[in-house]
């Protein structure tokens, strides 16, 4: 087995790209983001997953699994849209967390 990149077009004018190791050891030496959809793809995305920096990657990865074909891509942190998904998220998980605590 081998380390891959994935790329895919996502719209007409931008590529986005995910470096795909051979194992959990290999995605961890080395950032997984080669490069960020800034686009808006939010009605299209299912699962969001975000990785904040740590030893072997400085920048923060939030990296989505698409609705449709389970592909993933890479999101740009710093995208307006992308930012509210975030803290949308972040409030359901603690109004989800708030209400396992009153249970």
């Amino acid at each position: 087995k081998s380390n891959r990149i994935f790329c895919f077009a996502c719209g007409t004018s931008h590529v986005s790209c995910l470096y795909l190791g051979t194992g959990e050891q290999a995605l961890n030496l080395r950032c997984q983001c080669i490069e960020n959809e800034s686009r808006r793809v939010g009605r299209y995305l299912g699962k969001v997953e975000v990785y904040p920096p740590n030893s072997h990657c400085k920048e923060t990865e939030i990296i989505a699994t698409l609705k449709k074909d389970g592909q993933r891509i890479c999101l740009d942190p710093n995208a307006q849209w992308v930012k509210r998904i975030l803290r949308r998220n972040q409030k359901i998980n603690m109004l989800l967390i708030l209400s396992q605590i009153h249970r």
